[in-house]
């Protein structure tokens, strides 16, 4: 069985997390069994170092940055932390379900979910911090600020939201419209960014879109807004990713 490591909010058995939420699908796309553990966040540091999750990264300080998500999987007694190395790991040693990062194809599946992380996470994290605050539980509120206040040198929470730009938003989801209608041409695209199944690349954007569904929930504005988009393409996109949590959706633990 293996075990995933959560952040929880005031919603219960709502997902949040984007980076926790690539895993989840991760998990669910392979059809491996897995059981949720919830921590909040001032206590992610120190339950890496007791079960031996490795750092994600190093702040600009050099000091190491421990993060959710990581896993152990008690059939193998592995201990795997980041959602790529995760990745990674469940195609190596579960390779008879479906694979997440098709063969030959690794650099540029890395590739393009680097250039989603770096660019739709940025437009859509204006929207979304301060409102993960509201949705956190109370022990992880200050640890949220101070950790997304050092990360940007100092900016508040509020003052981003105020620099937040609906333009950036659609600039970059046309910009992956583009890249989708590419992989139209071919018969067999069913909708997804490579082939004709759900890959790492579609998780990625896939996660960000449940990000902002479970923050914000389904009857938003803001999610409205984002449905509204490219002709309803990303409301789409998600809902066939809902398909594939037996009955569920995505932002759903129960």
């Amino acid at each position: 069985m293996i075990t995933l490591y959560d952040i929880p909010c005031t919603k219960p058995e709502v997902c949040w997390s984007p980076n926790v939420l690539k895993t989840r699908l991760c998990l669910e796309v392979k059809g491996l069994p897995f059981t949720t553990e919830w921590i909040e966040y001032p206590d992610i540091e120190a339950t890496c170092k007791k079960v031996g999750a490795q750092p994600t990264r190093n702040r600009e300080d050099g000091s190491p940055y421990y993060s959710c998500p990581f896993i152990i999987d008690s059939t193998t007694g592995k201990v795997v932390a980041d959602s790529w190395e995760i990745a990674l790991y469940l195609d190596e040693t579960y390779p008879d379900a479906p694979r997440l990062i098709p063969l030959g194809q690794k650099a540029s599946i890395r590739v393009f979910s680097v250039h989603v992380q770096t660019k739709l996470f940025p437009a859509l994290f204006p929207y979304n911090g301060i409102q993960t605050v509201a949705v956190l539980n109370p022990a992880s509120q200050t640890h949220f600020r101070w950790a997304r206040a050092l990360e940007s040198r100092g900016k508040t929470l509020e003052s981003r939201r105020e620099e937040a730009s609906w333009e950036k938003v659609v600039e970059t989801f046309d910009g992956l419209e583009r890249l989708a209608k590419l992989n139209e041409t071919d018969s067999f695209s069913n909708g997804w960014f490579v082939g004709s199944e759900i890959t790492w690349a579609d998780i990625v954007v896939c996660a960000c879109l449940a990000w902002v569904r479970g923050l914000h929930g389904a009857d938003s504005q803001l999610w409205k807004d984002l449905e509204g988009l490219n002709g309803g393409r990303w409301a789409k996109f998600l809902e066939q990713a809902d398909t594939l949590t037996k009955g569920k959706n995505i932002n759903s633990a129960k």
